[in-house]
């Protein structure tokens, strides 16, 4: 059951328009591992950004476990869901601007599940030292 957050007279006026990703599946662990995904890669993360020119919203996916009876030997697979929605008020623009948009800008989402995390230097670096 869906909330209603606006009074229903002002979803004429600020005419929602709510993208709401729910999930992405079967992403794949090769060509890496699953160890190394888990253990050595920032938590998967969706992107949208839309309209064009507007900042990219994030957000945190949640993992489920991973499958290893795929079709592909060696392949395994994961479930990511999401949780969080876009919102864009349409009413804060005019009809032509947005109708430009859905011509010529598609909506984009992209989701990232391989960014490696930075190692931790070698040695350890100081901090607060001047230099000669």
């Amino acid at each position: 059951e869906l909330i209603k957050i606006l009074v229903p007279e002002l979803v004429p006026k600020l005419n929602p328009i709510v993208i709401q990703p729910l999930r992405a599946k079967s992403l794949p662990d090769l060509p890496a591992t699953r160890a190394l995904l888990d253990g050595k890669c920032d938590p998967v993360k969706l992107r949208i950004q839309w309209p064009p020119k507007a900042s990219p919203k994030e957000q945190v996916g949640h993992p489920g476990p991973w499958q290893v009876d795929c079709p592909s030997p060696g392949l395994s697979t994961r479930t990511v869901t999401f949780g969080e929605a876009a919102v864009l008020l349409a009413g804060d623009y005019s009809v032509d601007e947005l109708l430009r948009w859905c011509r010529e800008a598609p909506l984009q989402i992209e989701v990232h599940d391989r960014a490696a995390r930075p190692e931790p230097p070698e040695f350890a670096i100081a901090k607060g030292e001047a230099e000669d």
